[in-house]
């Protein structure tokens, strides 16, 4: 019966069926976390604390001190540094905390983090400091350390742990709390409450103590425990009730707090959080890393501002006043995600929508009259040859590139050519879309002043004007909403890529890669697949410029999502396009929530002004895509690619880090001296196109202002206007032209709404695929459009013969292959073998010395490899068969799991109704201890040791439940099922845990066998086949060298022959001479001395 009481805590949803039950489970979930979310009420969750202790005399009047937490510490504190007791979990988690600490604090305190003592001079507190297991290692970084601790014995621990070391026991440790250090008026550069917070009884008076301990400026780290379903399956029911690493009851779920309910309470303290990390535990290492999964264990680091750096903003959610943060301000990378802190609080007021913008609209004077009509020949005179030609100039003043192909030399020359890089001066299409004046500043959509549609329309209706050449009417806009709305979902194929695609990936890659992929997922209107006379058809083009329209805030905010690690969020269609967006974005789900119309209304002008802006890079890249007839979303995403290039998207960003550089206004003078000097760069300003102030600019400024009084004002637009009438005045950028251009100010709005800078461009490409559909659909109906194939001029060698590799003679200073150097985690590998690998296209083989010993020892390491790879081979397939077998158990243990529980439940029920609401009293005073306990242990599977769970009986239970009248046999039927229910549990437990460690040894096992498969046989194999060729390159070379020196002696004896000979010679001539008296050596002699030339000759 003690098993079926301690049960009734953790398994009682009455509600509970087997239908939700196979709901809610997952065969990829583990079982902790799936038992977790079947019991997602029970009471071990909700019902309060047993009686706290009395208040200690030393705290007389506690506003944050939880006396049961206490009392609990108190009777475990002497196994504080025990690295295998109730503690290891801290332990084993500290030095993830450390590495948290030490590159966050270094990056805010200007420190270096590789230094030993990076935290000299600074001083630190460890709020709840335990045995100082964080204290001791910031004392050793160099930092002046003060631990402080409500109990007692900890303190006393941390004291005598500390003398061991002198470093260590200059720290100052203090029994007392945060809010007498308060009282004591203390500050310290930093302040650290790690696995605190869920230990006490009010979070938000203990934040406010930390926050009053930090000096102006400083950083606060926070670690704690999520309140989520995974964080109650692991750090509660696992840790200390299946595992036992921690002592039961050390943790109360409902003392959990959630990574916004924290940003609140930290922003209430004015403490702005910066960055936030997840802690991860890997069973098989036994380490923690840092991770974006905050979802369980996770860490804060924030810094303490003033409060009129903090901004809030009041929500009704379902008639309920509730003050929090706009948006939760953290992602998994610690970027700020709405609302950044360091803009100032401001008042939220009513708005009336109505003219925002001044009347004063350039685009609109008619001070600059329409060219007339520039028809007329003109006549070309060629110097070189002294002829005269003829071209016809167009309406619109141009002339056919192909007319001056009649101009040439006639001496081998294929006619003039016009050489213009970059298209200055080169119009490839004739369009009806957009008109720009740079010299007078004049921006018009299809006739329309970008002022007036601006202070106007809407950017969906901007975008009908831009597709179909007129304003909509009422009706037509009607439809064409829908219409785009009705698109506005994604394939879950798209979501699936987007998740697949590495967390940390550039917003704009994403939206490339999610815009390629749409192509695959509507073949319907693929060119290439449904013929090329598909997109004459009006409706299948209508159809899917309101499918990318709709789609691609959908796919912008699913990338922004994921960047934050959270989910994808539906559209709602009962919202307009920016507001939709801003809901995807912000809303975390949450169906009721609105976005800030005024916000909104200012994205949507933001929307109108980057909709459309003639043939610029990324619109050209689309209609020279597009004129080879593939499919528009193949365009797009080409267009897409063209506008993630830093020069063309990406300067907005680059204006925020010049002001950022600038700092404040007084620092304005020399930057512009710098600037005229050409030792600074300024970006904001000058255009290709435009010689006079940008429109767009002067409505985005505007639109600032607007923000800020939304959101509060950012220090840098202080800085971006005085800049600008600084240049605007000097001489210097007056003469040159350079005024401020869109990018100018619109960093600075982004920024204040809270966007990342590396999301900036997906906000310049949503509204652009209105421009880049416009040009697409308007190539569709030029008449000349041709694939586009631009000319070059060809400045290479004329003629030349191919030449084998061995007589070729290559200059120094030729171009070539540049050496590609392996990185540093690739040295440290190979470093272990004694094999380096210098070059990448050495890769396929060692680099070895090819000798006849080394031919063995890589023969030796080939069939190695071989037996290696056959014994894995094999270890994969038996892990493969036990990794199946164990998926069907599991499919099996969760279908007995649903009628177990719900036997339970009605056996429960059953109890209640015949013995009464007091059976649980009369049972909790009946039991004493739990009779069925369970351990763990390990069975071996071809070499991998599967952790397995069981259940087992120890002691007797006392049935006689003294006090209960009636229902006993109800109540052994209830603790019958339950006794099922654990043992069903446990069983499912182990096949849980089984399955997830085998999944990990299988994959690692498949990636040996592979490696082996791919790289280190066909290395090896490579590397015996040069060695073999090498040496016998070497035998054909002894073979030559020796036939070499055998001819040499053959000579050198015919040489030595023939000197033989005509030493016998000499010797018989010698001997004749003498006969007649003369002697021949003498009459030499004679000759050589005279030196008579008559005599010689």
């Amino acid at each position: 019966m003690a098993v079926a009481l301690k049960l009734l805590k953790l398994l009682r949803p009455l509600q509970t069926t087997s239908t939700i039950l196979h709901r809610n489970l997952s065969p990829q979930l583990s079982s902790i976390r799936s038992v977790t979310r079947v019991f997602s009420d029970s009471p071990l969750l909700t019902e309060p604390l047993p009686a706290s202790p009395p208040l200690n005399p030393h705290f007389p009047s506690p506003s944050s001190l939880n006396q049961y937490e206490l009392a609990k510490f108190a009777s475990i504190a002497e196994t504080w540094w025990d690295s295998e007791g109730p503690f290891k979990p801290l332990h084993l988690l500290n030095s993830t905390r450390l590495a948290f600490i030490r590159s966050t604090l270094c990056r805010h305190l200007g420190r270096d983090p590789l230094s030993p003592r990076p935290f000299d001079g600074l001083k630190f507190i460890d709020v709840g400091c335990g045995g100082g297991i964080v204290s001791e290692p910031l004392a050793r970084m160099g930092a002046t350390v003060t631990g402080v601790d409500a109990v007692e014995k900890n303190i006393k621990i941390a004291r005598v742990h500390a003398d061991l070391d002198p470093v260590t026991s200059r720290i100052e440790y203090q029994y007392t709390t945060a809010e007498k250090l308060v009282e004591e008026q203390k500050n310290f550069d930093a302040v650290f409450a790690l696995e605190v917070i869920e230990h006490v009884a009010d979070p938000t008076e203990f934040c406010k103590s930390l926050s009053a301990l930090t000096v102006p400026g400083g950083a606060t780290v926070i670690s704690t425990i999520n309140r989520s379903m995974r964080a109650y399956a692991t750090a509660i029911f696992a840790a200390e009730y299946i595992l036992q690493w921690l002592p039961k009851g050390t943790h109360q779920w409902s003392s959990f707090l959630a990574p916004e309910e924290l940003a609140l309470i930290l922003e209430r303290a004015s403490i702005s959080v910066e960055e936030m990390a997840g802690c991860e535990y890997d069973p098989l290492s036994g380490r923690w890393s840092l991770s974006d999964d905050v979802s369980v264990n996770f860490i804060a680091y924030e810094i303490h501002r003033s409060k009129s750096e903090i901004c809030h903003r009041s929500l009704k959610i379902q008639g309920t006043e509730m003050s929090r943060v706009m948006e939760l301000p953290v992602t998994a990378r610690g970027r700020l995600a709405v609302l950044s802190a360091h803009l100032a609080a401001a008042t939220i007021e009513p708005y009336e929508f109505g003219p925002a913008l001044e009347p004063h609209c350039v685009s609109a004077q008619n001070m600059v009259p329409p060219p007339g009509n520039l028809r007329g020949p003109l006549t070309i005179v060629d110097e070189r040859t002294g002829k005269r030609y003829q071209v016809q100039v167009s309406d619109e003043g141009t002339v056919k590139a192909t007319d001056l192909k009649k101009i040439t030399t006639g001496k081998n020359d294929k006619g003039l050519k016009l050489y213009d890089p970059g298209y200055l001066n080169t119009a490839p299409v004739r369009s009806s879309i957009c008109y720009i004046d740079g010299d007078e500043g004049i921006l018009r959509y299809r006739g329309y002043p970008i002022e007036e549609l601006a202070e106007n329309s809407t950017f969906l209706e901007v975008a009908y004007l831009l597709m179909y050449g007129n304003l909509p009417s009422e009706s037509q806009y009607a439809d064409w909403e829908f219409a785009v709305s009705q698109h506005s979902a994604v394939p879950q194929g798209i979501l699936d890529i987007i998740q697949a695609i590495p967390h940390d990936a550039h917003p704009m890659g994403v939206l490339v890669s999610a815009m390629s992929a749409l192509s695959v997922f509507h073949p319907d209107a693929n060119p290439a697949l449904r013929g090329q006379e598909i997109y004459k058809s009006k409706q299948v083009r209508d159809k899917q410029i309101a499918r990318i329209l709709g789609k691609a805030p959908t796919i912008a905010a699913a990338a922004y999502l994921r960047l934050a690690g959270r989910p994808a969020v539906l559209p709602a269609n009962n919202l307009s396009y920016s507001e939709n967006f801003l809901y995807m974005l912000d809303s975390l789900g949450n169906r009721s929530y609105k976005p800030n119309p005024r916000l909104a209304r200012v994205l949507d002008v933001l929307f109108i002004l980057h909709a459309e802006h003639e043939m610029n890079c990324s619109t050209a890249a689309a209609r020279h895509l597009a004129s080879s007839g593939v499919d528009v979303y193949t365009a797009l995403a080409g267009a897409t690619g063209a506008l993630y290039g830093p020069l063309h998207g990406g300067a907005n960003e680059a204006v925020l880090k010049m002001l950022n550089e600038i700092g404040t206004v007084e620092n304005i003078p020399d930057f512009i001296e710098g600037v005229k000097n050409r030792k600074r760069k300024m970006s904001g300003f000058g255009h290709r196109v435009y010689k006079n102030y940008d429109p767009r600019a002067k409505v985005i400024r505007k639109l600032a202002e607007e923000v800020f009084s939304i959101v509060g004002r950012d220090p840098l637009i202080e800085v971006a206007v005085a800049l600008e009438k600084a240049a605007l005045s000097d001489e210097y950028f007056a003469k040159r032209k350079l005024y401020p251009n869109v990018d100018f100010y619109s960093g600075l709005i982004y920024r204040a709404m809270g966007f990342p800078t590396e999301f900036f461009p997906v906000l310049f490409a949503i509204p652009r695929m209105a421009g880049w559909l416009a040009h697409w659909r308007e190539s569709l109906d030029d008449p000349d459009t041709k694939i586009m194939r631009p000319q070059q001029v060809y400045t290479g060698n004329w003629l030349r013969h191919y030449i084998p590799p061995r007589e070729r003679i290559v200059p120094g200073d030729v171009d070539k292959l540049s050496q590609v150097s392996v990185s540093n985690a690739s040295r440290r590998r190979l470093a272990g073998t004694g094999i380096f690998v210098i070059m990448s296209g050495q890769s396929q083989r060692l680099n070895v010395v090819p000798t006849v010993t080394m031919l063995g020892v890589m023969k030796a390491r080939l069939v190695g490899a071989t037996r290696g790879h056959a014994l894995l081979k094999k270890k994969s397939d038996a892990l493969t068969v036990q990794f199946r077998q164990i998926l069907k158990n599991i499919v099996s243990t969760k279908e007995s799991m649903g009628d177990v529980m719900k036997d339970s439940s009605f056996a429960l029920t059953e109890a209640k109704y015949v013995a009464g609401e007091n059976i649980k009293h009369i049972v909790l005073e009946n039991v004493h201890n739990a009779t069925i306990k369970v351990r763990s242990r390990q069975e071996n599977v071809a070499g991998v040791k599967l952790p397995k769970f069981d259940y087992f009986t120890e002691g007797e239970t006392k049935n006689d439940l003294t006090g209960l009248a009636r229902g006993g046999q109800q109540v052994q039927l209830c603790r019958a099922a339950y006794v099922k229910a654990i043992e069903v549990l446990v069983e499912l437990a182990s096949l849980q845990t089984s399955f997830l460690t085998l999944d990990e040894a299988i994959k690692t096992t498949n990636r040996r066998v592979n490696a082996l498969e791919n790289v280190v046989k066909p290395r090896l194999e490579n590397t015996i086949s040069y060695i073999k060729g090498e040496l016998d390159e070497l035998e054909r070379e002894d073979f030559f060298r020796l036939k070499k020196i055998q001819g040499y002696k053959k000579r050198e004896i015919e040489r030595q022959m023939a000197a033989a000979r005509n030493f016998a010679n000499e010797q018989v001539a010698e001997k004749l001479s003498l006969k007649k008296g003369i002697s021949l050596n003498s009459a030499q002699n004679l000759l050589s001395a005279e030196k008579d030339d008559d005599i010689i000759f």
